[in-house]
């Protein structure tokens, strides 16, 4: 289940896959062009404007398959928006049709799928068809003939699919590039934006309550009441030496209870740990207190921003402590990485699978707290396991590393 982010990079085998299915599509693609192209010698003649509207329906489909295919492998969504056909059938509606600018996209794609896009639709059948066509026909004994055939397909169908992973990703850019609205896309990200900005904000009013709350109940509390012993201390230390000296020693533990308070309200902000032996030190130490041994790897070179980095101690922390209760594993692993400009944090485990993010859980917690930095949660979690978690933090070092630290860890209580 994925969160927010980006796909993980194309395979071989879902590049194979969707080349076979864009071949397989191109036939109704090029069923669609032939009728564009008799609908466009009509319009001469004018009939052909009454089966403009249908024709362009025609291109909205077949692009979307395509566009659907292209979001599969990159992992982008296109968007799309038509404007509705209004008018009498005829030209108003041809007009209404040729004024939309998502329908001129559709046609400027169909253009460039008869020039261009067909070459891996071409390469994807062509490999199928030589691969079959180069096995022996008509033979009667397993001879060389029969080995020559058979390597012949062999060599076709690797020559496909070494090609597949490049044509793919070619049309699916092309795709993606000339069908895509980009006002459409703007405002999607912008509405996206402007959710991300709301959910920090509550969360960042729901931290301050829980902050507010803690010091209430805990350090305000201790403090009040310290007050008041050294207060009564005060009264009766002229007639009563030794219950004074019994309140301030009341007063002590007190204080001494306080200053315990006020810590964990400090390390619930950003634990000392952090500062002291930065992320992959901080997050070695969180895993020496689990039941179960946790293979702690860090591929950092670098400190990262004090709020990236206390944002992926806590995500950590979360997702290990759901792993402790929900997983039932006897084994987890956690990767810290920072490639392309973005931080990333990897914690997987052997259990039984099924993890999501359900509204008011502790993983939707911690997409609410990336998502304010454009972060991103990725769950990768089947039925059966094992789950794996990637965070993903955008942001660049902002200082080479301080504090040496090893590379790999296991811990194990």
């Amino acid at each position: 289940m994925t969160v927010t982010g980006r796909a993980a990079p194309m395979s071989w085998l879902r590049a194979v896959g969707l080349s076979t299915l864009a071949a397989l599509a191109a036939v109704p693609v090029g069923f669609v062009l032939i009728y564009v192209v008799v609908v466009a010698t009509l319009c001469l003649v004018y009939v052909g404007l009454w089966l403009v509207p249908s024709a362009a329906a025609a291109i909205r489909v077949t692009s979307g398959w395509y566009a659907t295919l292209a979001e599969r492998g990159l992992g982008r969504q296109v968007q799309r928006s038509y404007a509705p056909v209004t008018g009498w059938p005829g030209w108003q509606r041809t007009r209404s049709c040729l004024a939309d600018e998502q329908r001129q996209r559709d046609l400027g794609w169909l253009v460039i799928f008869a020039v261009v896009l067909w070459v891996p639709v071409v390469v994807a059948g062509a490999g199928w068809a030589l691969g079959i066509a180069a096995w022996p026909v008509s033979v009667t004994n397993w001879g060389a003939s029969h080995l020559l055939g058979l390597a012949l397909m062999l060599a076709c169908w690797g020559v496909w699919t070494l090609s597949a992973v490049l044509l793919t990703a070619i049309w699916m850019r092309v795709t993606v590039a000339v069908l895509g609205d980009r006002e459409a896309a703007l405002a999607a990200q912008l509405a996206r934006e402007r959710a991300q900005r709301a959910e920090q904000i509550d969360h960042t009013a729901t931290e301050l309550q829980r902050l507010e709350r803690d010091l209430h109940d805990g350090a305000q509390a201790r403090l009040a009441a310290l007050g008041m012993t050294l207060g009564l201390a005060a009264d009766v230390v002229d007639r009563d030496p030794g219950q004074a000296r019994a309140l301030i020693e009341e007063a002590s533990q007190t204080a001494g209870r306080a200053l315990d308070d006020l810590r964990t309200v400090v390390r619930g902000i950003r634990p000392p740990v952090l500062a002291d032996r930065g992320l992959a030190g901080a997050v070695q130490a969180l895993a020496l207190d689990l039941p179960m041994r946790v293979e702690v790897e860090s591929r950092l070179t670098g400190r990262l921003p004090q709020a990236v980095e206390s944002a992926l101690y806590f995500a950590a922390a979360e997702l290990l402590a759901n792993a402790v209760k929900h997983a039932r594993c006897t084994t987890a692993w956690v990767t810290l990485a920072h490639t392309e400009g973005s931080a990333a944090l990897i914690v997987g485990d052997d259990g039984v699978g099924g993890a999501g993010a359900e509204s008011g859980g502790g993983l939707a917690g911690v997409a609410r707290r990336v998502a304010g930095m454009d972060g991103s949660l990725t769950i990768d979690s089947p039925p059966g396991g094992p789950t794996e978690i990637r965070v993903e933090v955008p942001c660049a070092y902002s200082s080479a590393r301080t504090t040496p630290s090893s590379a790999t860890d296991s811990s194990e209580s």
